[in-house]
């Protein structure tokens, strides 16, 4: 699971997993609202605004992201031997994607 290759895609969607204050419907918003998490990563607050994420919580998560080093994020999971999936990983439960 973490030898899966850490493109620019899976690093944003790190990125967004690690924050605690964006919520399943902003998740939503985003991967509805954007091309691609990595899209929705560089983007400013307006453009996540504007697909639905909630003023204040788009204004603390670009505060917050501006902080956030994604390699770093990568290397704390690798030091605590923690795995990653995300739901259209290829090894994903089907059950889960319903």
């Amino acid at each position: 699971m973490n030898d899966l290759p850490w493109t620019n895609e899976r690093l944003a969607r790190l990125g967004f997993s690690f924050y605690e204050f964006l919520g399943s419907r902003s998740i939503k918003a985003i991967r509805q609202g954007f091309a691609s998490f990595e899209e929705a990563w560089a983007a400013d607050a307006a453009a996540l605004i504007r697909v639905g994420v909630r003023e204040q919580s788009t204004r603390d998560f670009c505060t917050w992201r501006k902080q956030i080093v994604q390699e770093q994020l990568v290397e704390r999971l690798i030091k605590e031997n923690v795995h990653t999936l995300f739901f259209d990983d290829e090894n994903y439960p089907s059950l889960l994607r319903e």
